[in-house]
Protein backbone atom coordinates (compact mmCIF):
# COMPACT_ATOMS: atom_id res chain seq x y z
CA UNK A 1 0.00 0.00 0.00
CA UNK A 2 1.26 3.03 -1.07
CA UNK A 3 0.14 6.46 1.70
CA UNK A 4 -0.03 9.47 -0.07
CA UNK A 5 0.30 12.85 2.40
CA UNK A 6 -0.97 16.46 1.05
CA UNK A 7 -1.00 19.47 2.94
CA UNK A 8 -3.63 22.31 1.76
CA UNK A 9 -3.83 25.74 1.75
CA UNK A 10 -6.61 27.51 -0.04
CA UNK A 11 -6.09 25.68 -2.71
CA UNK A 12 -9.34 25.46 -4.18
CA UNK A 13 -8.34 26.46 -7.46
CA UNK A 14 -6.14 23.26 -8.69
CA UNK A 15 -6.61 21.10 -5.79
CA UNK A 16 -9.40 18.53 -7.64
CA UNK A 17 -6.94 18.14 -10.70
CA UNK A 18 -4.66 17.32 -8.66
CA UNK A 19 -6.57 14.39 -6.42
CA UNK A 20 -8.22 13.09 -9.68
CA UNK A 21 -4.56 12.66 -11.18
CA UNK A 22 -3.79 10.40 -8.27
CA UNK A 23 -7.11 8.86 -8.01
CA UNK A 24 -6.50 8.12 -11.48
CA UNK A 25 -3.03 6.38 -11.00
CA UNK A 26 -2.32 3.00 -12.99
CA UNK A 27 -1.10 1.75 -9.39
CA UNK A 28 -4.22 1.10 -7.53
CA UNK A 29 -3.36 0.70 -4.23
CA UNK A 30 -3.48 4.12 -2.79
CA UNK A 31 -4.49 5.72 0.27
CA UNK A 32 -4.44 9.74 0.47
CA UNK A 33 -4.58 11.89 4.17
CA UNK A 34 -4.46 15.23 3.59
CA UNK A 35 -4.21 17.66 6.49
CA UNK A 36 -5.82 21.45 5.77
CA UNK A 37 -3.54 23.64 7.20
CA UNK A 38 -6.26 25.94 8.60
CA UNK A 39 -7.59 27.53 4.85
CA UNK A 40 -10.12 30.34 4.41
CA UNK A 41 -11.84 29.43 1.24
CA UNK A 42 -13.46 26.18 0.08
CA UNK A 43 -10.83 23.90 -0.11
CA UNK A 44 -11.85 21.95 3.37
CA UNK A 45 -15.53 21.54 0.78
CA UNK A 46 -13.70 20.04 -1.46
CA UNK A 47 -12.04 17.96 0.74
CA UNK A 48 -15.08 16.80 2.47
CA UNK A 49 -16.86 16.36 -1.21
CA UNK A 50 -14.42 13.44 -2.20
CA UNK A 51 -13.82 11.39 1.16
CA UNK A 52 -17.59 11.01 1.30
CA UNK A 53 -17.18 10.20 -2.24
CA UNK A 54 -14.09 7.54 -2.02
CA UNK A 55 -13.14 5.42 0.73
CA UNK A 56 -9.55 5.86 0.46
CA UNK A 57 -9.13 9.62 1.39
CA UNK A 58 -9.12 10.97 4.48
CA UNK A 59 -8.20 14.68 5.68
CA UNK A 60 -8.41 16.75 8.78
CA UNK A 61 -8.04 20.21 9.83
CA UNK A 62 -5.30 21.57 11.67
CA UNK A 63 -3.47 24.51 13.03
CA UNK A 64 -1.91 26.93 10.47
CA UNK A 65 1.86 25.65 10.77
CA UNK A 66 3.03 26.24 7.30
CA UNK A 67 3.61 23.99 4.50
CA UNK A 68 6.68 22.83 6.48
CA UNK A 69 5.57 22.17 9.83
CA UNK A 70 2.26 20.71 8.42
CA UNK A 71 4.38 18.42 6.33
CA UNK A 72 5.68 16.89 9.64
CA UNK A 73 2.29 16.44 11.41
CA UNK A 74 0.96 14.79 7.95
CA UNK A 75 4.12 11.97 8.70
CA UNK A 76 3.07 12.31 12.55
CA UNK A 77 -0.09 10.74 11.66
CA UNK A 78 1.08 8.38 8.58
CA UNK A 79 0.14 4.85 8.97
CA UNK A 80 3.53 2.72 9.86
CA UNK A 81 1.98 -0.23 7.78
CA UNK A 82 2.12 1.72 4.82
CA UNK A 83 5.01 0.31 2.45
CA UNK A 84 5.91 3.65 0.72
CA UNK A 85 4.69 7.23 1.45
CA UNK A 86 4.61 9.82 -1.28
CA UNK A 87 4.25 13.34 -0.03
CA UNK A 88 2.27 15.74 -2.48
CA UNK A 89 1.29 19.64 -3.53
CA UNK A 90 -1.98 21.02 -4.03
CA UNK A 91 -1.80 22.37 -7.11
CA UNK A 92 0.06 19.56 -9.37
CA UNK A 93 -1.11 17.05 -11.69
CA UNK A 94 0.67 13.69 -11.63
CA UNK A 95 1.74 11.76 -14.48
CA UNK A 96 -0.81 8.55 -14.57
CA UNK A 97 2.71 6.14 -13.99
CA UNK A 98 4.11 8.44 -11.53
CA UNK A 99 3.04 5.93 -8.02
CA UNK A 100 4.14 2.74 -10.31
CA UNK A 101 7.07 4.11 -11.54
CA UNK A 102 8.76 4.95 -8.48
CA UNK A 103 7.27 1.66 -6.19
CA UNK A 104 8.60 -0.03 -9.34
CA UNK A 105 12.69 1.30 -8.75
CA UNK A 106 12.56 1.26 -4.29
CA UNK A 107 11.09 -2.27 -4.74
CA UNK A 108 13.31 -4.90 -3.50
CA UNK A 109 15.51 -1.82 -1.72
CA UNK A 110 16.97 -3.76 2.02
CA UNK A 111 17.95 -0.49 2.79
CA UNK A 112 15.99 2.68 3.85
CA UNK A 113 14.81 4.34 0.11
CA UNK A 114 14.11 7.63 -1.47
CA UNK A 115 12.64 8.09 -5.05
CA UNK A 116 12.15 11.50 -6.59
CA UNK A 117 11.73 12.33 -10.49
CA UNK A 118 12.42 15.06 -12.37
CA UNK A 119 9.50 17.53 -12.78
CA UNK A 120 7.71 18.82 -15.98
CA UNK A 121 7.70 23.01 -15.47
CA UNK A 122 4.43 24.17 -16.93
CA UNK A 123 1.98 27.45 -16.91
CA UNK A 124 -0.94 27.75 -14.38
CA UNK A 125 -3.32 26.31 -17.60
CA UNK A 126 -0.66 22.89 -17.67
CA UNK A 127 1.41 24.19 -20.41
CA UNK A 128 5.01 23.09 -20.72
CA UNK A 129 8.22 25.52 -19.72
CA UNK A 130 11.59 25.10 -20.08
CA UNK A 131 13.27 24.75 -16.77
CA UNK A 132 16.82 26.29 -16.23
CA UNK A 133 17.11 25.51 -13.41
CA UNK A 134 18.19 22.17 -13.76
CA UNK A 135 18.98 20.33 -16.54
CA UNK A 136 21.17 16.93 -15.08
CA UNK A 137 21.48 15.85 -11.76
CA UNK A 138 24.77 14.17 -12.01
CA UNK A 139 25.95 14.32 -8.81
CA UNK A 140 23.91 13.05 -5.69
CA UNK A 141 26.68 12.49 -2.73
CA UNK A 142 25.90 13.35 0.93
CA UNK A 143 28.67 16.30 0.36
CA UNK A 144 25.85 17.34 -2.22
CA UNK A 145 22.95 17.59 0.41
CA UNK A 146 24.98 18.74 2.49
CA UNK A 147 23.93 22.57 0.80
CA UNK A 148 21.86 21.70 -1.62
CA UNK A 149 18.15 19.65 -1.70
CA UNK A 150 17.72 18.07 -5.24
CA UNK A 151 14.64 16.31 -4.11
CA UNK A 152 11.45 18.57 -5.22
CA UNK A 153 9.10 17.51 -2.43
CA UNK A 154 5.65 17.01 -4.41
CA UNK A 155 7.70 13.96 -6.50
CA UNK A 156 8.59 12.20 -3.16
CA UNK A 157 8.25 8.59 -2.70
CA UNK A 158 9.88 6.87 0.33
CA UNK A 159 10.11 2.80 1.75
CA UNK A 160 8.99 1.63 4.94
CA UNK A 161 12.36 1.65 6.36
CA UNK A 162 13.29 5.34 5.48
CA UNK A 163 9.94 6.39 7.08
CA UNK A 164 10.77 4.26 10.35
CA UNK A 165 14.71 5.51 10.29
CA UNK A 166 13.07 9.77 10.69
CA UNK A 167 9.42 8.67 12.23
CA UNK A 168 9.89 11.28 15.58
CA UNK A 169 12.62 12.65 14.46
CA UNK A 170 11.68 16.01 13.18
CA UNK A 171 14.04 18.82 13.32
CA UNK A 172 13.42 22.43 15.22
CA UNK A 173 15.05 24.17 12.78
CA UNK A 174 15.34 23.44 8.79
CA UNK A 175 14.81 24.67 5.52
CA UNK A 176 12.11 22.03 4.63
CA UNK A 177 10.78 18.59 5.14
CA UNK A 178 11.80 17.24 2.23
CA UNK A 179 15.77 17.90 2.32
CA UNK A 180 15.54 16.67 5.76
CA UNK A 181 14.77 13.24 4.05
CA UNK A 182 16.81 13.27 1.37
CA UNK A 183 19.91 13.97 3.47
CA UNK A 184 18.93 11.09 6.20
CA UNK A 185 18.60 8.57 2.89
CA UNK A 186 21.88 9.46 1.33
CA UNK A 187 23.64 8.99 4.70
CA UNK A 188 22.08 5.95 5.36
CA UNK A 189 20.39 4.03 2.69
CA UNK A 190 20.28 5.49 -1.23
CA UNK A 191 18.26 8.10 -3.42
CA UNK A 192 17.32 7.11 -6.55
CA UNK A 193 16.66 10.29 -8.82
CA UNK A 194 14.71 9.39 -12.16
CA UNK A 195 15.49 11.54 -15.21
CA UNK A 196 12.33 11.79 -16.56
CA UNK A 197 9.43 13.45 -15.58
CA UNK A 198 6.26 11.73 -13.88
CA UNK A 199 4.68 15.22 -12.86
CA UNK A 200 3.53 18.50 -13.84
CA UNK A 201 4.76 21.40 -11.86
CA UNK A 202 2.36 23.76 -12.05
CA UNK A 203 3.61 27.62 -11.51
CA UNK A 204 1.11 30.59 -10.94
CA UNK A 205 1.18 33.66 -9.33
CA UNK A 206 1.65 31.89 -5.65
CA UNK A 207 4.18 29.28 -7.44
CA UNK A 208 7.21 30.96 -9.07
CA UNK A 209 9.88 29.34 -8.44
CA UNK A 210 11.77 27.64 -11.76
CA UNK A 211 10.03 30.62 -13.65
CA UNK A 212 13.94 32.71 -14.02
CA UNK A 213 14.81 32.91 -17.81
CA UNK A 214 18.01 35.23 -17.59
CA UNK A 215 20.88 34.27 -15.35
CA UNK A 216 20.91 37.07 -13.70
CA UNK A 217 17.60 36.89 -12.62
CA UNK A 218 18.27 33.02 -11.28
CA UNK A 219 21.40 34.38 -9.27
CA UNK A 220 18.77 37.16 -7.62
CA UNK A 221 16.19 34.19 -7.04
CA UNK A 222 19.30 31.93 -5.31
CA UNK A 223 20.01 34.89 -3.40
CA UNK A 224 16.49 35.98 -2.25
CA UNK A 225 16.02 31.94 -1.14
CA UNK A 226 19.32 31.81 0.87
CA UNK A 227 18.90 34.70 2.71
CA UNK A 228 14.93 33.79 3.28
CA UNK A 229 16.10 30.64 5.28
CA UNK A 230 19.85 32.68 6.60
CA UNK A 231 21.07 30.34 9.90
CA UNK A 232 18.95 27.60 9.13
CA UNK A 233 21.51 25.78 6.38
CA UNK A 234 24.32 25.43 9.53
CA UNK A 235 21.24 24.74 12.27
CA UNK A 236 19.74 21.81 10.69
CA UNK A 237 22.88 20.45 10.24
CA UNK A 238 23.61 20.88 13.82
CA UNK A 239 20.99 18.88 14.44
CA UNK A 240 21.44 16.40 12.02
CA UNK A 241 24.67 15.77 14.12
CA UNK A 242 23.07 15.38 16.92
CA UNK A 243 19.84 13.07 16.07
CA UNK A 244 21.80 10.64 14.04
CA UNK A 245 25.10 8.38 14.38
CA UNK A 246 27.48 9.61 11.80
CA UNK A 247 30.78 8.40 11.24
CA UNK A 248 34.24 8.75 8.90
CA UNK A 249 33.07 10.61 6.12
CA UNK A 250 29.78 11.63 6.41
CA UNK A 251 30.79 12.88 10.06
CA UNK A 252 33.41 15.05 9.46
CA UNK A 253 31.59 17.25 6.23
CA UNK A 254 28.67 17.29 8.72
CA UNK A 255 30.68 18.90 11.14
CA UNK A 256 32.76 21.12 9.03
CA UNK A 257 29.34 22.36 7.38
CA UNK A 258 28.29 23.15 10.49
CA UNK A 259 31.02 24.45 11.56
CA UNK A 260 30.19 27.44 9.50
CA UNK A 261 28.43 28.84 11.95
CA UNK A 262 30.95 30.02 14.38
CA UNK A 263 34.53 28.53 13.29
CA UNK A 264 36.84 30.51 10.99
CA UNK A 265 39.15 27.90 10.33
CA UNK A 266 35.77 25.90 9.13
CA UNK A 267 35.18 28.60 7.02
CA UNK A 268 37.73 28.29 5.28
CA UNK A 269 38.64 24.92 4.50
CA UNK A 270 35.16 24.53 3.41
CA UNK A 271 36.24 27.04 0.29
CA UNK A 272 38.30 23.95 -0.94
CA UNK A 273 36.47 21.01 0.30
CA UNK A 274 35.87 19.65 -3.08
CA UNK A 275 33.26 16.75 -2.09
CA UNK A 276 30.62 19.61 -0.47
CA UNK A 277 29.11 20.87 -4.06
CA UNK A 278 25.98 22.34 -5.22
CA UNK A 279 25.06 20.72 -8.91
CA UNK A 280 26.15 24.05 -10.81
CA UNK A 281 29.74 25.44 -10.07
CA UNK A 282 28.54 29.00 -9.97
CA UNK A 283 25.69 28.14 -7.25
CA UNK A 284 28.80 25.82 -5.22
CA UNK A 285 30.74 29.08 -5.38
CA UNK A 286 27.64 31.51 -4.22
CA UNK A 287 26.79 29.26 -1.78
CA UNK A 288 30.40 28.42 -0.31
CA UNK A 289 31.10 32.26 -0.39
CA UNK A 290 28.07 32.78 1.83
CA UNK A 291 28.86 30.41 4.06
CA UNK A 292 32.89 31.55 4.73
CA UNK A 293 30.85 34.67 5.69
CA UNK A 294 28.89 33.61 7.80
CA UNK A 295 25.51 34.44 6.45
CA UNK A 296 23.99 30.88 5.89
Amino acid sequence: MVQVLMSTYNGEKYIKEQLDSILGQTYQDIRILVRDDSSVDGTAAILKEYSDRYHNIEFYIGDNLGAQGSFFDLFAHADWQAEYIATSDQDDVWYADKIETAVGCLQGLDMPGLYCCKTQLTDQYLNPLENRMRKNVPDITFGNALIENICTGCTMVINQALYRLVQGKWPRQSVIHDWWFYQVALCFGKVIYDDTPHIFYRQHEDNVIGLDSKRLELIKRQLKSFLKFRGKYTAQMEEFIHTFPLNGEHKYLAELMAGTKHSWRCRGKILFEARIRRQGKFDTFLFKIMLAIGWL
